[in-house]
């Protein structure tokens, strides 16, 4: 398995994030045991996670303490009128004195009342935590999702800046190679006089290389293929990738036997023979 790959896919920043399905979480689970390379990656991820939630922490918002203290209060005064009122209706009780049956059951319906009110008071103070928690639960999930796209977006570019290193260490290699023999391609001054390119091309191993200094951004049903000329006919060197086309170093076909190589626009994908008056740069070995 091409762990790279694996690693490469977003399935781990799923997995961490929370966001992939069980059957994924399982198989996530499954790998990394098999491939310490996985696991390290979850682990880094994990702790990435862990670092951008606790920078972006937030406590609950500050109302919710507000609304707990005044339903907190609002109940005490409850509360209080009512020990009030049941003072003043036995104020003319005498201490000592045994309760008729009417004041024993009033009592009961106070104690009955008094836990209805703690009770009523540890409802509201649930209820304003669970509102205020949820609020900050969606705060906190959504600050995770945008940091596992904000890691699986940094992943994408550093590896396309890998990916820029390893081909501008290529290109260095090749030009500062002394087998490779540099070719200087001109433009054709009736059809692109400002165009350039050059050839490197070893004749040992056969291998070609061309580097583009300056050609006109083709349409997009076009692009640009590389002839050599061997032996007076032309020979098919393959086409050149349209992207990054300004400032492009590719590898092309090999050729062990050239007297010049040139460059014409043609339909995408190429043709079997170049069409001359299409020819935008040309230069001799």
């Amino acid at each position: 398995m091409n762990t790279a790959e694996y690693i490469a896919s977003g399935i781990l920043e799923q997995y961490v994030s929370g966001t992939a399905t069980p059957q994924e979480m399982r198989e996530v689970e499954c790998m990394s045991h098999i491939y310490p390379e996985i696991k390290l990656e979850i682990v880094v991820m994990q702790n990435a996670l862990e670092t951008m939630a606790m920078a972006e922490a937030k406590m609950p918002p500050a109302f919710l303490k507000n609304k707990i203290l005044g339903t907190l209060n609002e109940l005490k005064n409850e509360q209080a009128a009512e020990i009030s009122k049941e003072t003043t209706q036995k104020g003319n009780n005498v201490l000592g004195t045994e309760l008729p049956d009417a004041h024993i059951k009033q009592a009961s319906a106070k104690v009955f009342n008094l836990s209805y009110i703690h009770l009523k008071v540890a409802a509201s103070i649930l209820l304003l935590i669970s509102a205020g928690l949820g609020v900050y639960s969606i705060a906190t999930n959504s600050k995770l999702n945008n940091a596992s796209t904000q890691l699986s977006n940094a992943r994408n570019e550093i590896k396309n800046k890998e990916q820029i290193i390893a081909a501008k260490g290529e290109q260095l290699a090749v030009v500062s190679n002394l087998n490779f023999k540099p070719v200087l391609m001109k433009g054709i001054e009736t059809k692109s006089p400002e165009s350039e390119a050059t050839i490197y091309w070893n004749k040992t191993s056969k291998e070609v290389y061309i580097s583009i200094a300056n050609l006109p951004k083709p349409a997009e049903d076009k692009q640009y293929q590389l002839w050599a000329i061997a032996d007076g006919k032309p020979v098919d060197m393959g086409m050149i990738d349209p992207k990054n086309l300004a400032a492009s170093f590719q590898k092309m076909k090999t050729i062990g036997n050239a007297q010049a190589f040139a460059i014409t626009l043609e339909k995408k994908g190429g043709v079997p023979s170049p069409t001359m008056t299409e020819m935008y740069v040309m230069g001799g070995v």
